[in-house]
């Protein structure tokens, strides 16, 4: 799993292995949702689950945290934009 994600992020994108789970964020007092969070999963085909605190270390350490961060925030956005 660590080499796969030092190899190269557009492969584990293409193969769909990244996604986002949304957390909703509920203000109590109010009792409603006041905003989601995205969190980030990856989910290997061998491997399965990993967690966000091994492969996030790896990520920044290879140099792709940037090019991750950027699709997270590209992807999020799309996904909530598609709700309205």
């Amino acid at each position: 799993a660590v080499q796969l994600l030092q190899r190269k992020l557009d492969i584990l994108l293409a193969r769909g292995e990244l996604r986002l789970v949304f957390q909703p964020v509920v203000d109590v007092v109010l009792q409603r949702t006041v905003s989601v969070e995205a969190l980030l999963r990856w989910r290997h085909p061998v491997f399965g689950d990993v967690s966000p605190t091994e492969f996030v270390p790896l990520a920044e350490e290879s140099g792709l945290i940037t090019d991750l961060g950027r699709w997270v925030l590209r992807e999020a956005c799309a996904t909530i934009a598609s709700l309205g």
